[in-house]
C-alpha cells in the first residue's frame, strides 16, 4: 500500500524552484486569469454604462414631464386667480372670461391692482333693467296687441 501523504511530508516550494514546464503552466494560468479578470471588468463597465444611460434617459423624460405638469399647474393657478379677481371687482358674468384675458401680473396682488385699474378705465356700466315704458304714466292699461289690431281694422272699415 501507498503511504498517505501528510502535510508535514509536503514541503512548500517556490515557483522558481519548480521545473520549467510547471513554471510555464503556472505563468499561462496566471495570464489566462488576468485576461478573464480584465474581460469581466470590461463587461461589467459596459453593462453599467448601458444601464446608466438607459435610466438617465428615463429619468430625464420623467423630469421633463414633471416640469410640463408644473408649468401647466402654474398657468392654471394664474388663470384661476385672474377669474377670481374679475369676479371680485364686479365684472358681469358674461364678460369675466374676456376681462380675465386682459389682466396682467404674476402675483395675486399685481393682478388685483391691474384689475382695479382696467375696471376703472372701462367704466362701471350697470346692467340696464327691463322696464315698462308706460308704467306710471296713465291709469289705463296699455292696449293688448289684439285690441290694437282690432282698432286698426275698424278704422279702415269706417273710412268708407
Amino acid at each position: 500500500m501507498t503511504e498517505p501523504i501528510t502535510p508535514a511530508a509536503v514541503e512548500p516550494t517556490k515557483v522558481a524552484e519548480l521545473p520549467d514546464w510547471a513554471q510555464k503552466h503556472i505563468s499561462d494560468l496566471r495570464a489566462e486569469n488576468a485576461a478573464t479578470r480584465v474581460k469581466a471588468t470590461e463587461t461589467k463597465d459596459a453593462a453599467l454604462a448601458a444601464a446608466t444611460s438607459e435610466w438617465e434617459g428615463k429619468v430625464k423624460a420623467v423630469e421633463t414631464e414633471r416640469d410640463e405638469f408644473k408649468n401647466a399647474a402654474a398657468q392654471f393657478d394664474l388663470n384661476l386667480t385672474k377669474y377670481k379677481t374679475a369676479v371680485k371687482v364686479g365684472v358681469p358674468g358674461e364678460q369675466i372670461e374676456t376681462f380675465a384675458g386682459l389682466l396682467q401680473g404674476s402675483t395675486a396682488a399685481e393682478i388685483e391692482t391691474h384689475a382695479t385699474t382696467v375696471r376703472a378705465l372701462l367704466g362701471t356700466a350697470a346692467p340696464v333693467a327691463a322696464t315698462d315704458p308706460t308704467a306710471g304714466r296713465s291709469r289705463t292699461p296699455a292696449p293688448s296687441a289684439a285690441d290694437a289690431f282690432g282698432a286698426a281694422i275698424a278704422a279702415q272699415l269706417n273710412k268708407r
